[in-house]
């Protein structure tokens, strides 16, 4: 069961021994929603840096990231590897490739992640075309993938 924040705050000042019931000037209350802020960021902080909030259930954008069929997912799995990238041959192999690169970008831009999922494969089929143009460029600055 979730509260709604206002619900959260209003019951930790009760429970906080320094605001008093009767009220307080805006100072005092200010510092007890600093507190609780405080006290909710330390225990969100147990999450390792770079990893990614998972939700408890399907979201739309997760859903639309994992539900992409291989005959989507092959050709992306292909320009990656095309491109630089270590995607294992296999039809499978290079589904979940993908499909973990299409959820990463679920989780961390939600309703944008196909956006910038495009924009990561125009960035690769320009450097691929630039390669097909001038086999001699790859390899070379402005043509290298970046590797995250």
């Amino acid at each position: 069961m979730t509260e709604r924040l206002e619900d959260r705050v209003r019951a930790f000042m009760q429970d906080d021994p320094e605001f008093p019931e009767t009220g307080a000037g805006a100072t005092r209350v200010a510092a007890a929603i600093a507190r609780f802020v405080a006290g909710e960021l330390a225990r969100s902080a147990g999450a390792v840096a770079g990893e990614l909030p998972f939700p408890e259930a399907m979201t739309p954008s997760i859903d639309q990231a994992l539900g992409e069929m291989v005959f989507v997912t092959a050709p992306i799995a292909h320009l990656f590897r095309d491109t630089g990238e270590t995607v294992p041959p296999k039809a499978e192999r290079e589904q979940a490739f993908v499909l973990f690169w299409f959820l990463r970008l679920a989780l961390e831009h939600r309703e944008n992640w196909r956006k910038i999922a495009g924009a990561e494969i125009e960035r690769r089929l320009a450097i691929l075309k630039a390669k097909k143009q001038d086999p001699g460029l790859a390899g070379q600055a402005g043509v290298e993938v970046d590797h995250d």
